[in-house]
């Protein structure tokens, strides 16, 4: 069930990805307990389900409700919590919760960085997320900071040219056009298009976020 409700989340049917979710937090709750591993494993995943359907404050309780039950079982900055934490942050973000996204996002930071090789492009993860939110909220300094230090992760750990770290690159660029930069921003976000135009696994709201930028600077369509 639960390898079914993320094929059907791929397939852009969460509505019926929810209720196998749903149906598999069951079963794990009657067979291992209400308070356990598997169980939270199966809520996550319908947290993400919830998100892929446009329920962002449904998908908040849930993760809520994970981290503080893994606080509990796990310890508050184990690595599991730190993973809920950052998918925290992706939905405060999506819901308009801004400033929440950011305290949930810089815990995670702190739990990744102390928890995971440095070799492991997942420590890039709260701040390239950190760097949406800023920008978003135009605080553009900062925004460049957070995408910086995402590029330089993801540069170290993963393939030349993937698409992560190509908006973490995008991402560079937006902060400095948010500051004036026309020049420094162009060539940033002109390789960063280049690299995202043969890559359809990438989030197609990233991309068009570069587009657009793009567009503003006469170098795409």
């Amino acid at each position: 069930l639960s390898d079914l409700g993320r094929v059907l989340v791929t397939l852009g049917r969460a509505d019926e990805a929810i209720a196998v979710h749903e149906r598999a937090a069951r079963i794990a709750a009657r067979a291992y307990g209400p308070d356990t591993d598997n169980v939270r494993r199966h809520r996550n995943n319908l947290a993400i389900a919830l998100s892929a359907a446009g329920r962002h404050e449904d998908a908040i309780i849930e993760l809520q409700a994970n981290i503080a039950a893994l606080e509990q079982t796990s310890g508050a900055d184990s690595l599991s919590v730190g993973e809920a934490l950052q998918n925290l942050g992706v939905e405060q973000s999506a819901s308009g919760q801004p400033e929440e996204a950011l305290v949930s996002l810089n815990r995670s930071d702190a739990i990744f960085r102390d928890k995971l090789a440095e070799a492991s492009p997942r420590r890039a993860f709260p701040a390239l997320t950190r760097s949406a939110v800023l920008l978003e909220l135009k605080r553009f300094d900062e925004a460049e900071t957070a995408a910086q230090s995402a590029f330089e992760m993801l540069s170290a750990t993963l393939p030349p040219g993937h698409y992560a770290t190509e908006i973490a690159r995008c991402r560079i660029g937006l902060a400095k056009l948010g500051l004036g930069d026309r020049g420094a921003a162009r060539p940033l976000i002109t390789d960063a298009l280049n690299a995202l135009a043969d890559q359809p696994q990438a989030p197609p709201p990233y991309v068009a976020q570069c587009k657009a930028a793009g567009r503003e600077l006469g170098i795409a369509d």
